[in-house]
């Protein structure tokens, strides 16, 4: 579970982008998955780089070594949990598609998510 003492970084509408850490008398910026973006900094840069990451790497497809190396994408990201499904051939995306393989993990991840270019 991402720490209560992070604090949660929002975009206008509310919505949550990241989150930042105290770090000394700076500010470690996070991605949703709990993935620092950097090293400690001022609270705007800080801020800046979450606003920058956004969440469109949500949408992406990615390689994570599962039960062997597997194309996933994620399906949902809460302040304690991730959600993959296996994403073989694009399959993730066809609406009705059956008995997709699905992962949950714990937040922050201990595992590398490798964007698929």
């Amino acid at each position: 579970m991402i720490p209560e003492d992070w604090i949660s970084q929002r975009r206008s509408d509310g919505e949550v982008i990241g989150y930042v850490e105290m770090v000394g008398g700076q500010f470690r910026p996070y991605d949703l998955l709990g993935r620092p973006l950097g090293d400690p900094m001022d609270w705007e840069t800080a801020e800046e780089v979450i606003d920058q990451t956004g969440l469109s790497f949500l949408a992406e497809p990615y390689l994570a070594d599962l039960d062997g190396e597997r194309r996933v994408r994620l399906t949902e990201v809460t302040r304690a949990h991730v959600a993959l499904v296996a994403d073989e051939f694009g399959a993730a995306q066809v609406t009705g598609a059956a008995s997709l393989d699905t992962w949950v993990f714990d937040v922050p991840i201990a595992f590398e998510l490798r964007p698929l270019r």
